[in-house]
């Protein structure tokens, strides 16, 4: 609803109309300005946390580094000993890297969100 009315321009004709708990619409106010959210500044992380984000992010990286080198192992034996049939498993393995992937930028952003929120 809130995208079609950005998209469309629509005004309400009723001079005065609730729209959220405690906001009341202003005739001629367009919706787009009673939807756009409040610029926050995102709080500043401390020195312990910047150093505590960058320790997890840097398990991530060891993490990733050393399951690709694992599939760049499986992909050179494999070739080199079976031929083609022999990219099979680290087609599987791939799958997970880019599992791991989603899971690293998943946890780094979440921790980075709650550093923020002060927990």
């Amino acid at each position: 609803m809130r995208s079609v009315r950005l998209l469309l321009g629509h005004r309400v004709p009723p001079p005065v109309e609730a729209v959220a708990v405690g906001v009341a619409r202003v005739p001629g106010t367009p919706w787009a300005d009673l939807n756009r959210k409040p610029q926050v500044r995102p709080r500043r992380l401390t020195r312990v946390q910047r150093r505590t984000l960058a320790r997890r992010a840097w398990a991530w990286r060891l993490l990733l580094g050393a399951w690709f080198a694992l599939v760049a192992l499986a992909v050179w034996l494999g070739v080199r000993w079976l031929g083609l049939p022999g990219l099979a498993c680290p087609v599987l393995m791939l799958s997970v890297l880019v599992a791991l992937v989603w899971c690293a930028l998943v946890d780094l952003t979440e921790r980075e969100r709650t550093m923020r929120a002060g927990n």
